[in-house]
């Protein structure tokens, strides 16, 4: 019924630190592996709701990556950035649909690749060099 919060893969998070036990869903594991710690240059994440069910989500992500670097942003503001964002993005949302086109969006002039999926979410990743 209830789960517990997972380990964040990065070092000192709030999920490690603060938050250690509380009840979350089970995608959240999911999302926090499919999201590697980089130690020396750790990558941010951009989070993005598509809809009002991923809005929670979103926000709630920067939350759990802290201290790592990781803002909530509209999808237009994500595109925009997305040309010179060298980090993560992860994209919530009910439709999948919706969700490959906002992708797709993002993907355009960008060097990026899906490193995780689930029925409301996509993360992608910057490709290595």
């Amino acid at each position: 019924f209830l789960v517990m919060l997972p380990r964040s893969p990065c070092e000192q998070s709030l999920a490690d630190n603060e938050k250690d036990g509380v009840p979350t869903e089970d995608k959240v594991a999911e999302i926090l592996e499919a999201i590697p710690c980089k130690r020396d240059s750790e990558a941010g994440v951009i989070s993005i709701a598509l809809d009002q069910s991923g809005e929670f989500q979103a926000q709630k992500l920067p939350l759990l990556l802290a201290p790592r670097s990781s803002v909530s942003v509209s999808l237009a503001t994500g595109a925009q950035l997305s040309d010179s964002w060298q980090g993560h993005f992860a994209v919530f949302g009910d439709d999948q649909a919706t969700i490959a086109a906002a992708v797709n969006k993002l993907k355009v002039g960008t060097n990026t690749r899906i490193i995780g999926r689930g029925e409301d979410y996509v993360i992608l990743a910057p490709n290595s060099p």
